[in-house]
């Protein structure tokens, strides 16, 4: 009888065992998941603070966020809230007769719930709002009353990258993104 109960706990030893295998095995098997990221898979990222064609300059890059979550296979990859990162290629400051602000945004990166980086396509031309008659108040007082001609220090609108609204970015390359536990 003493053996029986031996062999029992036993199995019960063993069978706990077993299934803690089972669990590590099911859970090494989600590590080594790979999941397959195509290119251009739309990443959706916010810019949260005020970015003008006064603030910034060509070359500069802006630090952004990603907007939503991106799910591939019931698998997270990129979370709301990750950084992001935009280049601005190009740059210019409204000048005077209302000459208005212009900005480029071109590519950047967004990194994954790993801390991965990806490159991303973009291309967002944003210009300033153009002021007219600083130019026919200018012209007027070449003619007539001179003192208009301060008009033409007037300055045109800056560029501005809408926050909090979307821009919508996409992966460059195929890429393979691992799950970490």
């Amino acid at each position: 009888e003493k053996m029986q109960i031996n062999s029992d706990i036993e199995s019960v030893e063993n069978g706990e065992q077993f299934l803690e295998a089972v669990k590590n095995n099911d859970e090494q098997k989600k590590l080594n998941k790979q999941i397959k990221i195509k290119s251009k898979t739309k990443v959706p990222v916010i810019v949260t603070h005020v970015v003008t064609s006064k603030n910034v300059h060509t070359g500069q890059k802006i630090e952004a966020q990603i907007c939503r979550n991106i799910v591939i296979n019931n698998v997270t990859v990129f979370k709301d809230g990750d950084r992001a990162v935009l280049n601005v290629m190009y740059s210019k400051k409204a000048g005077i007769l209302g000459v208005p602000g212009k900005m480029t945004i071109r590519d950047g990166e967004v990194f994954d719930i790993n801390g991965k980086e990806y490159k991303v396509d973009l291309e967002q031309i944003l210009t300033g709002k153009s002021k007219l008659y600083p130019k026919i108040l200018s012209t007027i007082s070449l003619f007539f009353l001179w003192p208009l001609l301060f008009f033409a220090l007037v300055r045109g609108g800056e560029a501005e990258v809408p926050t909090g609204t979307p821009i919508e970015t996409l992966i460059r390359n195929n890429a393979v993104f691992v799950p970490v536990l």
